[in-house]
């Protein structure tokens, strides 16, 4: 676990030798980050939406954009009423199901 550990460590000094007082957060407006913004459940609903989103373009890669800008992307409100979050969510749950099922982490 040491070298772990040790890894883990350097890593951290290169960020902070990188971004001094910034390195565990970083001031933002709403139209560059509007999830900072966004009540808790409705960033962890569009979250699994772009992770749906990235997984679709990495088996289908078209329609990229070289600019996400605001609204690009419109935050969910109900998880129930978008597809996207809702496919998110079941990759998210298959990929745990598989981690219990195949023991990689110790549920």
């Amino acid at each position: 676990m040491w070298p772990y550990l040790a890894v883990l460590i350097g890593y951290f000094c290169l960020r902070y030798i990188a971004l001094g007082s910034y390195i565990f957060s970083a001031e933002t407006q709403f139209v560059y980050n509007p999830l900072k913004y966004s009540p808790w459940f409705s960033s962890l609903a569009t979250a699994l939406k772009v992770a749906y989103m990235y997984v679709l373009k990495i088996i289908l890669p078209i329609t990229f954009s070289s600019d996400y800008s605001y609204n690009q992307i419109p935050i969910v409100q109900n998880i129930l009423r978008s597809w996207q979050s809702l496919a998110g969510l079941s990759m998210f749950l298959v990929l745990l199901w598989g981690a219990y099922r195949y023991r990689v982490v110790g549920l």
